[in-house]
C-alpha cells in the first residue's frame, strides 16, 4: 500500500509500527514476556520508528526485569538519546530507570549512591513516591523496600503511607511476612484506612492456602473473625471468598461447599471458587475446565479482588502440572505482568501482588523444571529467588534449601 514519505517513513509504515506497538504493550499488560515474539516485536518498532518513547521504556523495562543488564542498559541510553520525555508534569521518568537499572544490576553501595543522586533531581523526590512501588514490576524488591524506607520518614502521612505500602509488598517477595504484615497494619494506623487491615487479615488466609510459609494459627484464626464480621456489599463477598479458600485449604470442604452459595451469582469469585471445589474433590480435569473461562478476563480493571488472580494461575499450575508440565510453567509465570491501574498507589492492587508472589512462583516454576531436566530454565530461575529469600522468615528454610540443591547444577555466577 503506497503512502506519503515522511523523512524514511510512509504513513503506512507508521501506521503500521502503532499498531504493532499497542499489540506489543496490550500483551505485555496482560501476560508480559511469555508470549513468543513479543520482545522481538518491540525491537522491530524501534527500528522501523527510533523515536517511539514507549518501545525504549518497555524494553528497558522487560530486560531489566529479564536480568539482562546489557540490553536493558542499551534501551535506557536509547531512551536519553532518542526519546522524547514523557509530558508528566513533576516526573523525571530518566530518573526511575536510572535508579531501577542500579538497583538490578549494581552492587548495594553503588545502588545507594544512585538513589541519593535522584533525591537531588528537581524531579526526583516526586518521582520516587509516585514509582516507589513499581520496584516490583522490575524485579527489585530490595529496591522498592528501600524507597519506602525513604518515603516513610517524610512529613507528609500519604507519602509515609505509600511507602509503608511499598515496604509490606517488598517484604512480602522476600519472605519477610511478620514485618510484611506489620507494614501493612501501620499503614492502616498511619491513613486510617481499613481496607488495608482488610488485606492484611485476607493474606493470613489466602497465602497460606496458596503454599506460602510464614502464617501462624493464632493470626489466621483472629482473620477468620474478622473475615466473618465483614461488611455487607463487595467486601463482604470477598471475606466470603477468603473464608471459602481458607476453608478448603484447610480440609473442611463442605464448609465450603455451603460457603459457595454466598457468592455472588454470576461473578469471577463465584466461578474461581467452584473450580477450587472441584479440584478440592479430586477432579482437577473439572477445575481446569470450570476456569479456563476466567482466564482471559483478568485485566486488573476487572478483578473482583486484588488475590484473584494470583489464586486462578497459582491453582492451575499445580492442577496442569501433572498433565501438561508446559501449561503449568506458562502459568505460574502470570506474574510477569505489567497489568497496573494508572501508577500503584493507594491499597495493594492485583499486579502488585502477582509481583510479590513472584519469588515463591519462581520457587514451583524452579522444581517443575528440574523435574523434567531442564536445567537452563532451572538456572535463569532459580538465582533470583534464592537472593530475593536470603533474609526470609524461618518457616522458608525448607524453601531455600531446596533452592540451594537446584543451584548446585548451575554455573557459579
Amino acid at each position: 500500500m503506497a503512502g506519503v514519505v515522511t523523512g524514511k517513513l510512509t504513513r503506512a509504515d507508521l501506521r503500521r509500527v502503532f499498531a504493532r506497538l499497542l499489540f506489543v504493550q496490550a500483551t505485555i499488560h496482560r501476560r508480559g514476556m511469555q508470549r513468543i515474539g513479543v520482545l522481538h516485536a518491540l525491537d522491530s518498532a524501534a527500528a522501523v520508528n527510533p523515536y517511539l518513547s514507549p518501545t525504549y521504556t518497555m524494553l528497558a523495562w522487560a530486560y531489566t526485569r529479564r536480568g539482562d543488564s546489557a540490553l536493558a542498559r542499551g534501551a535506557f541510553l536509547n531512551y536519553e538519546k532518542r526519546g522524547n520525555p514523557e509530558p508528566v508534569e513533576h516526573f523525571c521518568m530518566r530518573c526511575v530507570f536510572r535508579l531501577a537499572l542500579a538497583m538490578r544490576f549494581l552492587p548495594p553501595d553503588a545502588a545507594q549512591d544512585t538513589l541519593r543522586d535522584v533525591r537531588t533531581e528537581r524531579d526526583g523526590p516526586a518521582s520516587l513516591a509516585l514509582a516507589v512501588r513499581l520496584g516490583l514490576a522490575f524485579g527489585v524488591p530490595s529496591g522498592q523496600l528501600a524507597i519506602g524506607d525513604v518515603l516513610a520518614s517524610v512529613p507528609d502521612r500519604a507519602a509515609q503511607t505509600q511507602g509503608l505500602v511499598a515496604q509490606s509488598l517488598a517484604l512480602l517477595a522476600m519472605g519477610r511476612v511478620t514485618a510484611s504484615l506489620g507494614k501493612l497494619e501501620a499503614a492502616t494506623a498511619r491513613s486510617g484506612d481499613g481496607e488495608y487491615a482488610f488485606q492484611a487479615m485476607q493474606w493470613r488466609l489466602v497465602l497460606p492456602a496458596l503454599g506460602l510459609r510464614g502464617f501462624d494459627e493464632a493470626g489466621r484464626e483472629a482473620a477468620r473473625a474478622v473475615m466473618s464480621r465483614a461488611d455487607t456489599g463487595p467486601q463482604r463477598a470477598r471475606a466470603d471468598w477468603t473464608l471459602l479458600v481458607d476453608a478448603i485449604a484447610t480440609q473442611h470442604v463442605d464448609e465450603a461447599r455451603a460457603a459457595l452459595d454466598a457468592l455472588p451469582d454470576p461473578s469471577a469469585l463465584r466461578t474461581l471458587a467452584a473450580a477450587l471445589i472441584a479440584a478440592a474433590r479430586g477432579d482437577t480435569a473439572d477445575a481446569l475446565a470450570v476456569s479456563d473461562s476466567l482466564t482471559s478476563h483478568v485485566l486488573a480493571a476487572e478483578l473482583e479482588d486484588p488475590l484473584e488472580r494470583a489464586v486462578l494461575f497459582l491453582s492451575r499450575g499445580r492442577w496442569l502440572a501433572p498433565r501438561d508440565p508446559t501449561a503449568a510453567d506458562a502459568a505460574w509465570g502470570w506474574y510477569e505482568n505489567a497489568d497496573a491501574v494508572g501508577w500503584p498507589l493507594g491499597h495493594p492492587q492485583g499486579a502488585e501482588l502477582d509481583w510479590a508472589l513472584e519469588t515463591y512462583a519462581r520457587h514451583l516454576r524452579s522444581g517443575l523444571a528440574e523435574s523434567r531436566g531442564g536445567q537452563a530454565l532451572v538456572c535463569a530461575l532459580a538465582p533470583d529467588a534464592r537472593t530475593r529469600w536470603r533474609d526470609a522468615d524461618p518457616a522458608y528454610e525448607p524453601l531455600k534449601r531446596t533452592l540451594d540443591g537446584l543451584l548446585a547444577q548451575c554455573p557459579r555466577r
